[in-house]
């Protein structure tokens, strides 16, 4: 099969785990499917997005966009997997949806592009109903292709795309009711997505890089330290507030010689960073706390291979691939109860707590600490890989398409 990714998260130097995931699939694809033909649209995906209010990051946007326009048009992720470039100037939602018709025309530039190179396209996959969703359909009724959509929105759809009496927009609206078909994340994720009116999606999970995040040589933690890991974007709505809450209460509990063994670690950047770390200070707890910082793919598995126990406390999470890469790694995990944890997280591998109640948090994280709930990291492992490695996710994907899209 040959097959047009339209992704409307994804990678850039700026922010290189933005949409991450859909990356990652894309070349799993690729790799369990070795005579398929894979091309994914980028445009820039907000990298070259003017400020109106920051003339000094304007210029240094249209200084790199004017830069790109010099680089190949092409890159090759692996032999069957190839990146075409077309970048586009974006700018703000609020005026003509962010240049949403210049994106489409560089996908249709990209699409021409691709049916040449490839002989013939079968099918349109779009990330995210908007913007990737809406050029996919604009494509489909343009050349007469299939097209799906899989969405990642936690909060489906996000208040952008609702309208001042609470009814969902056009742009989301109309994408999902033509698409041939819509994948959810997370049996939850498909329940909200009903809720509001369009048919249940099918649910196919997104699959882990197993290969990449893996226990490793030894599989083993911090000898001298208990280390709880927790990595995600520091947001309110991400739980760090509740985590630190929890982490509080869960060492007042705890004598000094137990205190000297526990650390927090916790990765990631976001609008509420320095509140939290003012936070933690506020609340005492700062000697047990390691802020780690935005982290690479690679920073990552090494801290997942060096924890103890992996910790999500969001408040909504469509799925949770931090969550699924410590698991890979054969860690058991802390979650809470908030959508897509619960897909994942059992009595094998884990604990899961109501979301938003550090009290419970605490009291998970000291059953954890005190050995009183043990897991097999080989367990832990083998079971996350029967459901979501790259093997199983890309067999369900193949299912799909050929549901949708003729045999060729």
């Amino acid at each position: 099969m040959n097959i047009l990714i339209i992704p409307s998260w994804y990678p850039w130097p700026g922010e290189s785990l933005r949409g991450i995931f859909i990356k990652e699939q894309a070349i799993g694809l690729g790799q369990m499917r070795p005579g398929w033909k894979i091309a994914v649209a980028v445009w820039g995906q907000r990298r070259y997005t003017l400020s109106a209010s920051n003339p000094l990051k304007t210029a240094a946007v249209l200084a790199d966009f004017l830069f790109s326009q010099f680089k190949a048009k092409k890159h090759f992720l692996s032999p069957n997997v190839c990146e075409y470039r077309r970048p586009t100037i974006e700018w703000s939602k609020k005026w003509k949806m962010g240049n949403i018709l210049g994106q489409e025309r560089a996908c249709r530039k990209i699409l021409r592009r691709v049916r040449i190179d490839f002989g013939h396209v079968d099918l349109i996959h779009a990330h995210v109903t908007f913007p990737g969703g809406w050029i996919a359909m604009k494509l489909s009724l343009l050349f007469q292709l299939p097209y799906l959509i899989t969405e990642h929105m936690g909060d489906f759809p996000f208040v952008e795309f609702r309208n001042a009496n609470g009814t969902i927009k056009e742009t989301i609206s109309e994408p999902l009711r033509r698409a041939q078909a819509v994948i959810a994340v997370s049996p939850s994720q498909a329940e909200r997505i009903a809720a509001c009116g369009f048919p249940k999606p099918h649910v196919i999970p997104n699959m882990v890089d197993e290969d990449f995040f893996n226990p490793g040589a030894t599989g083993s933690g911090n000898a001298d330290k208990f280390v709880f890991f927790s990595l995600g974007t520091l947001r309110i709505d991400k739980g760090i507030r509740d985590l630190l809450q929890a982490a509080a209460i869960f060492l007042g509990g705890l004598n000094a010689p137990e205190q000297s063994r526990v650390e927090f670690q916790i990765g990631g950047k976001g609008v509420d960073a320095e509140e939290f770390r003012e936070l933690g200070k506020e609340m005492g707890i700062d000697p047990w706390l390691r802020w780690l910082g935005p982290l690479s793919r690679s920073q990552a598995m090494e801290a997942h291979r060096r924890c103890d126990c992996f910790v999500l406390p969001s408040h909504l999470e469509s799925f949770g691939m931090a969550l699924l890469e410590a698991l890979a790694c054969g860690k058991p995990v802390i979650a809470t109860r908030c959508g897509g944890p619960e897909s994942m997280v059992t009595p094998e591998n884990g604990l899961l707590v109501p979301a938003k109640d550090p009290g419970e948090l605490a009291k998970a994280l000291d059953l954890r600490f005190r050995g009183l709930v043990r897991f097999d990291g080989a367990v832990i492992r083998g079971r996350c890989l029967e459901a979501f490695s790259k093997k199983a996710v890309s067999g369900q994907i193949e299912t799909l398409y050929r549901s949708i899209a003729p045999i060729k």
